[in-house]
């Protein structure tokens, strides 16, 4: 669940966010995970984030994109020792290392072992392996922004021509799939990044 979109002129106040997720928490039952994303126009207040969090304890998870690590902090100052947060991959040194436990990304989509074994290099101490894992996932998202901001056409892409489930008929309209040339273009740097996981759907692919 994201905060109100602050898009056209629309920023909530504390009054109006806490009372927005008052409403909507009070009638789902089922586990939530709580984004703070600095894309939907704005952050919110650490308290208020806190005050929603201890209120509804379906909430399981609280996602952070886009806020400095002190918000991190800040946050896990106010709520109950062994609240769950997740971070993004460029945050994620640093918000493991404050007590995060999951990283998430869209690149899950189609290397999911890749962070696996990215969070496994963790919990091993294996600080090696956690550079080598770290460097793929960020120059893999370094790559596909290149088809960004927005998601769906590059998940799509990268499931296409690595032959993955979900990739066969392209993302949902008003999204189009790119043309040949420019799918061409997105597999040779895809496959140039050398990562082992995409190395090996490649092969599967018939593209190595």
């Amino acid at each position: 669940m994201y905060t109100l979109a602050g898009w056209h002129g629309m920023k909530p106040t504390d009054e109006e966010l806490f009372a927005y997720f008052d409403e909507v928490f009070s009638k789902i039952k089922h586990p939530i995970a709580f984004a703070v994303n600095h894309s939907m126009g704005y952050i919110p207040k650490v308290s208020v984030v806190a005050k929603i969090c201890k209120k509804y304890s379906q909430i399981v998870t609280v996602k952070l994109t886009g806020v400095p690590d002190t918000y991190q902090i800040d946050l896990m100052d106010l709520l109950p020792q062994g609240q769950s947060f997740h971070v993004l991959v460029p945050a994620s040194v640093t918000g493991l290392l404050l007590g995060a436990d999951g990283v998430f990304g869209s690149e899950s989509n189609f290397i999911p072992n890749t962070f696996r074994s990215y969070l496994d290099a963790y919990l091993n101490n294996n600080q090696a392996q956690m550079s080598i894992t770290y460097a793929h996932l960020r120059r893999c998202g370094q790559f596909v922004n290149k088809w960004g901001p927005s998601n769906p056409r590059w998940l799509k892409m990268g499931m296409k021509i690595l032959k993955l489930p979900g990739g066969e008929w392209g993302p949902r309209s008003p999204y189009k799939m790119p043309d040949q040339n420019e799918l061409n273009k997105f597999t040779e740097g895809l496959l140039k990044l050398n990562i082992p996981e995409i190395n090996v759907q490649a092969k599967k692919a018939g593209l190595l």
